[in-house]
């Protein structure tokens, strides 16, 4: 059975520009990122280096430079498909395991870290009121200056 990354045909493939003014390394990532999804969408090596191919042309479309493409592109290889899929079998693996608590511990879990800062001091406190009554901020006035 063989399995490939589908693309819709009026896809337009808008990717991040090379001279955009997100930080380099953001850049670098998400085009490793989108390589190794191919890797581990793709049974076939010859459609992993085909949809390379392509996602190779996309990027320099969008003003990426060869040597640094190729330097990138270099990083990601189809004979690493087995570790990436090992990788994203774990990571569901994990999750089931800790999904097996129960259900009031996971929300008191998840209510009491959510939104804790600054090492768990309390900032949620801004979201629900410092009374607990709904979204009117701290202090007497509230977030907005209103009268309480």
């Amino acid at each position: 059975m063989e399995q490939g990354c589908f693309q819709k045909p009026e896809n337009r493939y808008m990717y991040i520009p090379y001279k955009s003014a997100h930080p380099r390394h953001t850049i670098k990532n998400y085009v490793i990122g989108e390589l190794n999804r191919y890797v581990r969408i793709n049974t076939e090596e010859l459609n992993f280096l085909k949809i390379k191919n392509s996602f190779f042309l996309r990027m320099r479309n969008r003003g990426f430079s060869k040597n640094k493409l190729s330097q990138w592109f270099s990083e990601v290889k189809y004979s690493n498909r087995a570790k990436f899929l090992a990788k994203t079998l774990l990571i569901r693996v994990k999750f089931r395991v800790r999904g097996k608590q129960s259900r009031s511990s996971f929300n008191q879990n998840f209510r009491g870290n959510f939104f804790r800062g600054n090492n768990g001091r309390n900032h949620h406190r801004q979201f629900r009121g410092s009374r607990g009554r709904g979204f009117r901020g701290r202090g007497r006035y509230g977030f907005y200056g209103g009268a309480r």
